[in-house]
């Protein structure tokens, strides 16, 4: 455990700080996350699960979040929860469709915790995270899924992704404060290998009609074109993205759209990649 500690302390050393706002703990949250997958990926021969294979939220303390996403028989996962600097004892659980809990474990004193994982059955899997305590009334946590012999992409592509597309979020705060804390998810981690192009995500719940909310996404360096949208769950409209810099960002006002969307988001054919998706709303 101490050898994860010191890479932590590291690998977050990697990444370009802001202000202590919510941006720093966003990415202090997912920089742990990280670190200890690295650990894995060394030492055991782990890569990243194909998709979206991280994301980042603003929990209260009390509060869980669920994530059901899809699990092959047979095959070895490792699911790590990780909080910010406030957080001391995470839950991270993994049930299935009858809630038979698979794996479980609770952090006492630490912002991370991991499970191992390998189902019996292919089929859709709840990991349910939930925030036990901190020192803040709430806080900034990640989920990140690896899977044996997953997709391969290097730390300097994700420290490249985090550096560019948070320098990026941060110019726009130039201009309009950002709320991270209202949106239920505020970062997706996508890893992509060479055959595939795209991932998505489904409804979205975006918590205020009145905030204009917006999607940007960058990828790293293997990325030669890169597309992302907003799809309307109820009239099948699919907003389209425009190019912010090196980036793509979609933006809308979900009282003149919808409140519960999804996102999908495609990129050229070329070799394993790694894309990361700011959601925010002003």
């Amino acid at each position: 455990m101490r050898r994860f500690v010191l890479k932590i302390i590291l690998l977050f050393s990697t990444f370009s700080l802001v202000a202590q706002g919510d941006m720093y703990y966003v990415k202090q949250s997912l920089a742990t996350a990280y670190a200890i997958a690295q650990g894995f990926i060394s030492e055991l021969g782990y890569g990243y699960y194909s998709g979206i294979s991280s994301l980042d939220m603003l929990l209260k303390v009390g509060n869980s979040f669920v994530l059901t996403t899809y699990f092959d028989a047979y095959e070895n996962y490792i699911i790590i929860a990780a909080g910010d600097e406030d957080v001391t004892s995470l839950k991270l659980e993994v049930l299935d469709s009858t809630y038979y809990v698979y794996a479980s474990d609770q952090s006492q004193g630490e912002s991370f915790i991991g499970v191992k994982f390998s189902p019996f059955r292919s089929g859709n899997y709840k990991v349910k995270m939930t925030l036990v305590a901190g020192t803040e009334s709430k806080s900034y946590c990640s989920l990140l899924i690896l899977k044996e012999n997953g997709v391969k992409v290097s730390f300097n592509s994700i420290a490249y992704v985090f550096d560019k597309i948070f320098y990026d979020a941060h110019l726009f705060e130039q201009s309009s404060p950002l709320h991270y804390g209202g949106v239920e998810i505020c970062y997706y981690g996508i890893t992509l290998d060479k055959d595939e192009n795209g991932a998505g995500f489904n409804d979205i719940d975006l918590l205020s009609n009145d905030d204009i909310y917006f999607f940007y996404a960058r990828g790293d360096m293997s990325v030669t074109s890169l597309e992302i949208g907003v799809r309307n769950n109820v009239s099948g409209e699919i907003l389209t993205d425009k190019k912010i810099g090196d980036g793509k960002m979609v933006m809308f006002k979900p009282a003149y759209y919808a409140k519960n969307v999804n996102f999908y988001i495609t990129k050229q054919r070329f070799e394993p990649a790694y894309i990361g998706v700011i959601e925010a709303s002003v």
